[in-house]
């Protein structure tokens, strides 16, 4: 079925709420074998990202991985299940096929934030990551398929 960019909005919002309050959970929770998890995705993802030709196919592989991590840390199977509910892998691999260089790094400097956040043991800042960084994906794949940014208006006065 066709999805609305309003439908889509709504799963990214949902996902959102979610996976930041995941996040907020996994901060107190998480293990050392798991931080080490995490850093290793979020290596591969990096050894994606800057290949030759960028590899789309493994970032959105290790991406969902990293994020499968902080799932299992936040040690919530109602959250677990409930994100399984709305996390379409299209929709995943939709949103990263159009991901600029730009966005790409930008969600790898936005996983290393949160690694930081994680071993810092500190919830509140590994949710407003967590938050940022679905809500920039969401953008991502708006700007992709429809075009509804703001027009600059800067030369409509000459």
């Amino acid at each position: 079925a066709d999805w609305s960019l309003e439908d889509v909005e709504e799963v990214f919002e949902l996902r959102g709420l979610l996976e930041s309050r995941a996040a907020r959970r996994a901060a107190k929770r998480i293990s050392y074998s798991q931080i080490e998890r995490l850093k290793t995705h979020h290596a591969a993802i990096g050894d994606a990202i800057y290949a030759e030709t960028p590899d789309t196919q493994q970032f959105v592989e290790h991406n969902h991985l990293f994020h499968s991590v902080i799932l299992e840390a936040s040690a919530s199977a109602e959250l677990t299940s409930m994100l399984a509910r709305i996390i379409e892998r299209p929709m995943v691999h939709r949103t990263a096929r159009n991901y600029s260089f730009d966005d790409l790094k930008r969600s790898h400097r936005q996983h290393g934030e949160l690694l930081a956040a994680f071993e810092q043991r500190d919830p509140a800042w590994a949710e407003a990551v967590m938050v940022s960084h679905i809500r920039r994906a969401f953008h991502a794949y708006a700007n992709a398929h429809i075009d509804q940014r703001i027009p600059d208006v800067s030369h409509a006065a000459e």
